[in-house]
């Protein structure tokens, strides 16, 4: 049998057990945001892995390489050291490309590479075709921006008027990088 609780006595347990209900998430909270801070510190500081190119610092999040170039965000597949062999014969940067439409010829895996990293400066993309094509979409010609992906045996960029052509040996985002490298002037 209970004993008979008074409202004061009553009133006084439910308040300390309140008072320790509180004490003890405030403790886990506190101890598992520090645990947390510990934690993601340690596994940054193993994982991220920097490096300088041409005065920028690059730094590899495990997957990309990430860049800050006059406050803007970049983030590529390869670094500018791994690109280095790709020949690359254009002059276009990236005043040429901001605030224009930018066309592409044969979607691959490059265009997802300079979209994800042009976003900020082109007001959009759109697949086309580059004199006859098989697919119902629109033909664009070298006076619009213009960026044609082939098949090659070399890794290669050349420039025509406005047209860039990505020619690789099946490596579409190796040589994708080395255009966006060349138009935000890091090679």
């Amino acid at each position: 049998m209970r004993k008979i609780e008074t409202i004061v006595e009553k009133a006084r347990r439910e308040g300390r057990n309140k008072m320790i209900i509180g004490i003890l998430l405030v403790f886990l909270m506190v101890f598992s945001t520090v645990g947390y801070a510990f934690y993601y510190t340690r596994e940054g500081d193993e994982e991220s892995n920097e490096e300088t190119y041409n005065g920028l610092k690059f730094i590899n999040n495990g997957n990309l390489w990430l860049v800050n170039i006059e406050g803007y965000d970049f983030s590529f597949m390869f670094h500018p050291k791994d690109i280095e062999n790709v020949s690359i014969n254009m002059t276009h940067n990236i005043n040429n490309y901001t605030n224009k439409p930018l066309y592409f010829v044969n979607n691959s895996g490059g265009i997802n590479e300079i979209s994800r990293n042009l976003y900020n400066f082109i007001p959009r993309m759109q697949e086309v075709c580059y004199g006859e094509c098989e697919k119902d979409l629109p033909v664009k010609n070298c006076t619009d921006n213009l960026i044609i992906f082939q098949e090659s045996e070399y890794d290669e960029i050349n420039q025509k008027d406005n047209c860039i052509f990505i020619r690789s040996k099946g490596e579409q985002i190796k040589v994708s990088d080395a255009f966006l490298y060349r138009i935000l002037g890091i090679r």
